[in-house]
């Protein structure tokens, strides 16, 4: 029996290459290599999402400190989440797994927009607030098995390439819940 079945258009060759297999393991599955790869217990996951270790639920509010404005963000953590309720949620992709409902991202997460224009042109249009500069670029690669923690490699790779130690950066961004919580 097969353990995929592929998408309209792709081809059986597919099937025959196991890195090109790979390339279909669910996230969810990810999400549990990674938790047994590097070692993450079934309760280190529920850590962000719970209000206990969060200080609150639902909506959080930063200060971005170039712009000196506050921005809201969209946690996606229901009111009356804690460890205890996270705790009772069963696995959904293997049986002694840690990945499930409560500590994966909502549907609605991911959804961004960015402008990138000449510092001048930004200027000259008056309209465009300037949050940053580009100043380099990294790409890594990292097995299907454990997509998901690419960044761990490409955010050291990309200060070495642009010369800035990490305490040079004003303003980190990171979800507080990873599309799957072992990434």
């Amino acid at each position: 029996m097969r353990q995929w079945t592929l998408p309209d258009g792709w081809l059986e060759a597919v099937l025959t290459n196991r890195q090109a297999e790979n390339c279909l393991i669910l996230m969810g599955i990810t999400s549990e290599s990674v938790a047994v790869g590097f070692g993450i217990s079934r309760e280190r996951p529920d850590d962000p999402v719970s209000p206990e270790s969060r200080g609150n639920s639902g909506n959080q509010k930063i200060t971005d400190p170039k712009a000196e404005k506050e921005a809201e963000i969209d946690a996606g953590i229901r009111d009356g989440v804690t460890r205890a309720t996270l705790a009772k949620l069963k696995p959904s992709f293997k049986r002694d797994g840690s990945t499930h409902a409560g500590n994966v991202s909502q549907v609605s997460d991911g959804a961004a927009a960015v402008v990138s224009a000449r510092r001048s042109i930004a200027e000259r249009l008056g309209r465009l607030l300037i949050l940053g500069k580009y100043v380099a670029v990294s790409v890594v690669g990292v097995p299907p098995r454990i997509m998901g923690v690419g960044l761990a490699y490409a955010i050291p790779k990309l200060l070495g390439k642009a010369g800035l130690p990490k305490d040079d950066i004003d303003l980190h961004m990171r979800s507080t819940r990873p599309l799957h919580h072992g990434q």
